[in-house]
Order: C-alpha cells, then sequence, then structure tokens
C-alpha cells in the first residue's frame, strides 16, 4: 500500500542534516583510525591524553578541510557525484602531501607511508559510504513530504505550468509548489491542481503568510525585461531564487547553475552574509596583509624613492572611493600619474598608454606595484585582498543607471585584485565596467578560501611578469 505523503509546513533546518553529516564523518574516521592507525602507536599511560587526543587532533583537521571544501552542505539539490568527487580528490591530496612531506623530510616520518596509504583509501571509501546513504536517507524523507521547502512559481505562463509539472514529478528534489504568482496581463487561475497565489506586487506578504522559502522565476521570452525589477523586488526577502532556463544570457556571469535531476537552474544568491565573508575572510584578510607589508616593506622606500626623484609631487596618492554598504573611505596608492591629472578632464579612467603617467608611474602600474599601499585600507577593515575594485562616488552614481544590480558589488569588501582584475585588466570605458561585472558578479556568487587564494596565486604571477597595466 503506497504511503499517504506528509507534508511538514515548516522550512526544514539544513544545518541539521550538516551536522549528521560531520557526526557520522567523525565516526568513519574512528573506526578508520582505530583499526589503521593505533596498532602502529606503542603509547602507554593515560589513554585520554594520548591515542584519543591523536584522534581528535586528526579529526578535527579533516573536519575544517570538509567545512571550507563545502563538503557539510544541507542542500538536497547538491550533485551526490560531485560531492563524492570533491571529497575523494581531498582526501588523496592530503594523504598524498602527508606522504611526499614525510619522503622529503619536512615532517615527522612517525608511521610509514603504507599505513598512511592505506588509511587513507579506507578512510575516503567509509566515508563515500557513508554519504550515499546518507544522501539517499535524505531523498527518501523528501518523497515521503517530510522537510520539503514551500516555492511559489512567478510566472503563470507556459514555462511555468512545466516548470510545476516536472517538480511535482520530482518531489525528492525537495520543493513543494503552492502555486504560481502572476504578473501584469497573466490570468489569475489557469492551471487545474496548482493556484495563483496573487500578483507580483502582493509578494512579501504572500511570501511571509505561507511561509515560503523558494521562488522560482518563469519567465516567457517577451517578459525578459521585468527579470531585474523582480530581482530587486525579491533581494530583501528571506528565500532563494532560482530562475528557469533561457534566460542565463540575461544575467550572465551572476548566477551559480545547478542541476536539478537533469534539468539546469541558475541559482541567484541574493544574500551575501555567508559565514566565511562574515568570520574567516576577514581574519585571513588582516594576517595576509600584515604579512604583505613586513615582506614588502623594503621595496616602499626603493619606490618613493623613485616617484620623488621622477617627478613632483606626493609620493603616496589619496582617493575617495565607496565600500561596502557605500560607505565612503580613503585609498592609498603610490602615485603613478603628473600631479593633479585630472585638473582640467574632471574624474576619466585610465587608459591603456595614458599620456598622464609618469615614467615610473607607467612601470609601477605594469607590475601593479602602486597597489601597495591599499594593504594599509586592508589592516583598517575597509577593503579585503581579494574582491571587486573599488570605486569612485562620481562613477558609481553614473554606474548605477546605466547597469541594473551594480550596486550588489558593494555588498562585499572591495579588494586590492579579484577575478575581474586579473581576467580584464583597467576600465577604460562603459563597455570594459559590463565586460568586468560579469566577473564581478561571479566572484561574489562563488565566492570561497579557495577561490581567494587562486586569484591571489594568479596576481603574484602577474606581479612578477609585468603582464599588468
Amino acid at each position: 500500500m503506497k504511503l499517504p505523503i506528509i507534508n511538514i509546513p515548516v522550512r526544514f533546518p539544513k544545518w541539521v542534516f550538516s551536522w549528521v553529516l560531520l557526526v557520522c564523518d567523525s565516526f568513519m574516521g574512528l573506526l578508520v583510525f582505530y583499526s589503521e592507525i593505533k596498532p602502529r602507536f606503542n603509547i602507554s599511560g593515560d589513554s585520554f591524553n594520548d591515542i584519543e587526543l591523536i584522534f581528535l587532533t586528526i579529526q578535527f583537521c579533516w573536519c575544517v578541510l570538509f567545512y571550507f571544501n563545502r563538503l557539510y552542505q544541507g542542500e538536497y539539490t547538491i550533485s551526490r557525484l560531485s560531492e563524492l568527487v570533491r571529497l575523494a580528490r581531498l582526501i588523496a591530496l592530503v594523504i598524498g602531501s602527508i606522504i611526499i612531506f614525510e619522503a622529503i623530510g619536512i615532517i615527522p616520518d612517525l608511521i610509514i607511508p603504507v599505513t598512511i596509504f592505506r588509511y587513507g583509501v579506507l578512510f575516503c571509501l567509509f566515508t563515500t559510504c557513508n554519504r550515499i546513504v546518507l544522501r539517499s536517507i535524505q531523498k527518501w524523507l523528501l518523497e515521503k513530504g517530510i522537510g520539503r521547502e514551500n516555492t511559489v512559481i512567478i510566472g503563470a505562463n507556459q514555462r511555468g505550468r512545466k516548470a510545476a509539472q516536472f517538480f511535482n514529478d520530482h518531489h525528492s528534489q525537495g520543493f513543494n509548489i503552492l502555486g504560481f504568482i502572476n504578473l501584469d496581463g497573466e490570468p489569475n487561475n489557469f492551471h487545474n491542481k496548482i493556484e495563483v497565489l496573487g500578483h507580483i506586487d502582493d509578494i512579501v506578504d504572500i511570501i511571509n503568510k505561507r511561509n515560503i522559502s523558494d521562488a522560482v522565476l518563469a519567465l516567457e521570452d517577451n517578459q525578459r525585461s521585468k527579470l531585474f525589477p523582480i530581482i530587486q523586488k525579491l533581494d530583501p526577502l528571506p528565500i532563494t531564487v532560482k530562475v528557469i532556463p533561457d534566460l542565463y544570457e540575461v544575467i550572465s556571469g551572476i548566477a551559480r547553475t545547478q542541476q536539478i535531476s537533469g534539468l539546469p537552474l541558475i541559482d541567484i544568491n541574493l544574500h551575501l552574509d555567508t559565514e566565511y565573508l562574515r568570520v574567516y575572510k576577514p581574519v585571513f584578510d588582516f594576517f595576509f596583509s600584515l604579512f604583505g607589508l613586513i615582506i614588502t616593506a623594503p621595496f616602499w622606500i626603493i619606490i618613493a624613492l623613485v616617484i620623488k626623484v621622477d617627478s613632483k609631487g606626493p609620493i603616496l596618492y589619496k582617493q575617495r572611493r565607496i565600500g561596502r554598504h557605500n560607505t565612503f573611505f580613503t585609498a592609498f596608492k603610490f602615485r603613478s600619474m603628473i600631479a593633479d591629472a585630472e585638473k582640467d578632464t574632471g574624474p576619466v579612467w585610465a587608459g591603456k598608454n595614458d599620456a598622464r603617467n609618469t615614467r615610473s608611474g607607467a612601470w609601477l602600474r605594469r607590475f601593479r606595484l602602486d597597489e601597495f599601499p591599499q594593504l594599509l585600507n586592508v589592516l583598517k577593515g575597509e577593503m579585503s585582498l581579494v574582491g571587486p575594485r573599488p570605486e569612485r562616488p562620481f562613477f558609481v552614481e553614473k554606474l548605477e543607471k546605466e547597469y541594473p544590480l551594480y550596486s550588489r558589488r558593494l555588498k562585499i569588501r572591495p579588494g586590492i585584485t579579484g577575478w575581474a582584475q586579473i581576467k580584464h585588466g583597467y576600465d577604460e570605458n562603459l563597455e570594459d565596467v559590463r565586460e568586468k561585472l560579469k566577473y564581478d558578479f561571479y566572484y561574489i556568487e562563488n565566492v570561497d578560501i579557495w577561490l581567494d587564494i587562486k586569484i591571489l596565486l594568479t596576481t603574484i604571477g602577474v606581479i612578477v611578469s609585468g603582464k599588468g597595466r
């Protein structure tokens, strides 16, 4: 007999499943540690202060690495295959590095490589099986209606109808379709089984009253102009927003695409206050900027002397910029142009071979050495090492009128370097800004410690090779 579907009218907390993953992974680690590692240690004395402490240290390191590699996500739409690939790749990288470091003497040779290798293989196998079982249980619960998230489809049209049918055929993806939100010119009732809950102008009241946590945008081709106004309307609401395909070219670069049972959905992250941005990235910025200041300090003296000898004017160039949440701050750079370079022209973007550059300035900009003083801005908390470039108030006001959602890049701290900087170079006109916005939005949607490290390493390569401008 087919069991009835249970509909729980509240959003199931995803963090519960994240903790289940962590606890079960730790249990798998315990089994492997006691079968492979403990027999190789000859430790006497209080067991808790010895072998158990070693296990806790090792497992804590695994938990931290898994966390930063997004392996404790409670979302039910995660691809199980990609999760297992990331898990196996991380374990292989760590175990391989330990074996190599032991071989060349960087770390003590406490356990023979064969044992470490065997531990790594078993740990990978056990945690992989653990993930498969837990994700399968999660899907089974969703099939029974447990933990689904209340969802509305914005667009009472053919595309919306197909989306509703698809989600109803794939209950294990966790979407509980409550109804449609219609737009101007769309019917108030057009689906036999799913009601139209109201108009887009009433979206705030509908979401609050119905306890909705997800919205899917299903706009027809002739409704594309409504996309950005709708996203701006949804921006302050505590929901996740997904877009049905065929609109990707409209918002190219600002979204992360995921597969829902073979159907690609564009996931728009409206809320950027992640734990990494809020807690870990400021710590990362402080220590690495302090280290950068210590390392580059000798070059500051040389650069200052070169600037002073080369042209008249101050050594440091100070300029008012807009930072996170539209706050103003003074950005520091080594002066690379003649003094009062914008006296006759007003605010303008620097060109590739700008005539205002001094002889030393062209060299400084090529190797990005003029950016060094902005490490002070990072220490003050006004900037980050990695992020969208801070822009001047004059250009921000102009660009916010020209490009919808430009203000999204002001939701995180601006950076000395960033994905847009290493991919596109300096802005010279509005078309350059349009291209760089795609890279900025990609960074905002995908920011994590590994992307930051990749950008920093690439930036170091640009400095060393002199490929900047």
